[in-house]
């Protein structure tokens, strides 16, 4: 995976931007259950955070991973019975009390989603979250797509997935019908006629088949 270009477009379902967490009034919780990674950025400024009440837990509970990288994974938040120490009363100490800047790149952007393709960064919306999923599929109007001009200073900077499109036409099946694949899937997601449900079902299947295609497009390459 090469370094991602600056985008020159940005492209996003419609109801991405009316996505709002709710903190502590959501029926679930993203700090439980999971391990939180601190970019190196991030891990920086909590070795040289000032603040008398936070500043000490960041310096104790935050720990280099083993297998550290200058990614988003550099360090990680060392959780007690599953839950992130920072949590209190269904809120982020960390962001009550430094802000948003002092979150990792995990937090800062967990339900959204994004990958680049080409020059494009794409958002999405991660349906594990309760509200991103009442924001997407209890939509009334269809779904549709947004697509302008990318502006510095979007999106926090972060390691996202990439894919270099100009070495498509030269990549093994199936990755070659990449484009296909995509107005397959959001055809899928647009037609009416079906129940929310089965097209859920409909794209699943799709995306097995697509993993089944690409192991065996592997297998022959080994």
């Amino acid at each position: 995976m090469l370094k991602p270009m600056r985008p020159a477009k940005l492209f996003q379902p419609r109801h991405f931007d009316a996505f709002r967490c709710i903190g502590a009034d959501c029926e679930d919780t993203c700090c439980v259950g999971w391990i939180v990674h601190v970019d190196k950025p991030t891990y920086e400024k909590y070795q040289s955070c000032s603040d008398a009440e936070c500043g000490p837990s960041l310096r104790t509970l935050v720990s280099i991973s083993e297998k550290s990288s200058n990614g988003d994974d550099y360090a990680k938040i060392a959780f007690n019975r599953g839950r992130c120490p920072f949590l209190w009363e269904g809120l982020c100490s960390i962001q009550g009390r430094l802000g948003e800047d002092y979150l990792p790149n995990t937090c800062a952007t967990y339900p959204r989603v994004m990958n680049q393709v080409g020059d494009v960064l794409r958002r999405s919306l991660d349906l594990s979250c309760p509200e991103a999923a009442r924001v997407a599929l209890l939509d009334p109007k269809p779904m549709e797509f947004d697509e302008r001009e990318y502006q510095d200073g979007l999106i926090r900077p972060a390691n996202v997935p990439s894919v270099d499109t100009s070495s498509l036409k030269d990549a093994p099946e199936p990755y070659v019908f990449f484009r296909d694949v995509r107005r397959l899937a959001i055809a899928l997601l647009q037609d009416r006629s079906h129940p929310i449900w089965r097209r859920l079902f409909m794209l699943g299947c799709l995306c097995e088949e697509l993993d089944e295609a690409g192991s065996r497009a592997r297998d022959r390459n080994v």
